[in-house]
This record gives C-alpha cells, structure tokens and sequence, in this order.
C-alpha cells in the first residue's frame, strides 16, 4: 500500500514543485490577473492601478514595484499572500490597523520561501536562497509524506499552511515593535518563524489536515524576548564593534541581488562609528540605510520599507521527497 500510495501521489508532488517555483513574469497576462486579485483583494474600493504604485507598499512590499520583492517567491508568493488576505480576514484587518509599521508582504514572501525549503519542495539540485540567519532545517520524511497526502486532498494545503505561519509572526512583529524592535531585529522572528514550523509539522496529529495543523501551530508557539530589543543587546554586550559587526554579518550576507552589497558597506560604516565610541549610532546608521538603500531614492519614504534579509549560507538541495 505504501508504494502504492508513492506512485499515486508523484502527480501532486511534481505539480507542488512546480508550482513554488514558478517565477514571477510581469509580461504573463495570467500572473498579473493574480497580482490584480491580490490588490482587489486588499483594496476592493480601489481602482487598479497596475503593476507601479506606492499603494502595494501600504501592503507590506518594500517598493512600489512589487516584482522585485517577488524574485524569490515567485507567483507562489503572490497566491498564497492571496488567500492569506481573504481567508484571514480578521488578521489582515490587525496589519493594516497597525499602520506603516507592519511588513505583510515581506513576512508572507520570506514563510513562503521558509515553509518550501522545510518541506523540500524544490528541484533536485537547486540552490536556495537563505532567508533567516543559521543553518536550515529539513522535515523528516514521514512528515513530508504526510503533507503531500494532505496537499493530494486539499489544494490549498500550503496555502493553509502559510497563513497560519504569517498570522504569528505578524503577531509578534506587531508586539515586538511596541517594544522598540527596529528593522534591524526582523531576522531573529524569522529565525523563531523556521524554528516554529520545524517544531509544529512533526507534531500535528494525523491525519494532517487544517484544524491538526492549527492545534499544532497554537500549542508550539515560539516565545522570544522582547526586552531588550535584539539589536540593544548586541550594543550593550560591552564590545560595540564587535556587536555591531557580528550582527550585521550574520544577517546580511550573501544577497543574491546585491541589496547585501550595500547592507554590508552601510555596515561598514556603522561599525567606523562603533570604533568611535557610538555604538548606539552605529546601529541606527545601520538601520538607516537599510531603509535609504532599499528605497525608491529617498530615506524618508512613505512606510518603513524592509528589506529581504538573507541568512549566513547556501546549501544545495539534493535529497528527494522520499529520502
């Protein structure tokens, strides 16, 4: 029975992947019908106003272009923060209410690439972009085979997935924030965001399904220390430089798209101001340019724009679904 259901289900699995790794093509009328959907979704009053506007920051998007947040998720990126917004209504109405402080698309992009990696659901061979600082975490077999069967029954199984993921963490960020976390601090969410999936999927009860998943996800919540803020603790460490250094080593380097580039000169730079004394400086400065690089030209642009923060290493992904 158990090869059985392997050779039934090599359908769904090569669909899976093909689906959370078909890239974003603004020139694909269909793609755009989706991102239109998204936006409509969001905004049902709102005139459509294509594929440029500063409207998709107000959703979470770093820029008003949001294709290029999307060179990582792809069209999956856009599906599932899709049926996030109008599944999860009450949730997406909590990060709107928040104001220009929430990063929804930001956080629904990066669980997406999160969840796809935990999961293996990718070619053989593929080089994944990291999103979260450490080293990645895989699901065992059993547990992949469990989502699959689960994915075979119900089509928006990642999807699911995904919200209930996104909705978390932007109920951490939301706190976190009241509590003085900057831009800076993001990554150690997502490091708690990979850390809860690979803590929550191995335990849902079986069969896998949405309300096993939900109980799962609610009872292996990760707490975090919101005080002080992560970026405080490294400067208040007693080596400035060295605070300032590590910390911006371990979450900026290795962007594929060349953002890290200049992450890592603006850290530079901070930590030019650490050797002075001013650690506290250098860690705004850091923050700074995050916000100036990842712009549209200007450092005060009309919500706080996050940049996509990639981890410490690559790796190349050659286990198959049923190792």
């Amino acid at each position: 029975p158990s090869a059985s259901n392997h050779r039934a289900r090599q359908p769904q699995h090569a669909n899976l992947i093909t689906m959370l790794n078909t890239p974003f093509d603004p020139i694909d009328s269909s793609h755009v019908t989706w991102l239109r959907s998204l936006w409509l979704a969001a905004w049902p009053q709102a005139e459509w106003s294509g594929l440029k506007s500063e409207q998709w920051c107000e959703l979470g998007f770093q820029r008003s272009e949001p294709v290029s947040d999307l060179r990582g998720a792809g069209l999956a990126g856009v599906k599932n923060l899709l049926y996030f917004v109008a599944h999860r209504p009450r949730a997406f109405e909590a990060c709107i209410a928040s104001g220009n402080t929430h990063n929804l698309a930001v956080s629904g992009l990066a669980v997406t690439l999160l969840l796809r990696s935990y999961l293996g659901l990718h070619e053989p061979g593929q080089l994944l972009q990291p999103v979260a600082p450490g080293e990645s975490t895989r699901a065992p077999a059993a547990v992949r085979r469990r989502f699959l069967a689960w994915f075979a029954a119900d089509e928006n199984a990642f999807a699911i997935c995904h919200a209930a993921f996104v909705e978390v963490l932007q109920d951490h960020w939301r706190e976190a924030r009241e509590h003085g976390w900057n831009l800076l601090d993001f990554p150690v969410l997502l490091v708690a965001t990979r850390d809860h999936i690979s803590n929550s999927l191995p335990r849902a009860m079986t069969p896998l399904d949405q309300q096993h998943l939900e109980a799962a996800v609610r009872r292996h919540e990760r707490q975090v220390t919101l005080e002080p803020p992560p970026h405080m603790r490294a400067i208040g460490a007693g080596d400035d430089h060295a605070s300032v250094s590590g910390l911006s080593g371990a979450l900026y380097r290795g962007s594929a798209n060349g953002i890290g580039v200049k992450l890592r000169q603006a850290a530079n730079r901070a930590e030019v101001a650490a050797d002075g004394g001013d650690g506290q400086g250098a860690a705004s400065n850091i923050v700074t340019s995050i916000t100036t690089s990842t712009g549209s030209g200007s450092g005060t642009s009309r919500r706080n724009r996050v940049s996509r923060v990639p981890g410490v290493d690559q790796y190349s992904a050659q286990e198959t679904w049923h190792s």
